[in-house]
């Protein structure tokens, strides 16, 4: 029961962590597009 429970976890955080690392991402190529906007603007 508790390997169940642990693995479980286990598993949340890795899918966790994959989409926190895919917002990082989409959070830098939006402040990049901002910036190219803000300079096409200029």
């Amino acid at each position: 029961m508790l390997d169940n429970i642990t693995v479980g976890i286990v598993i949340v955080l890795a899918v966790a962590a994959c989409g926190l690392g895919i917002w990082l991402d989409r959070a830098k190529s939006d402040k990049s597009d901002n910036n190219t906007d803000a300079q096409s603007k200029n």
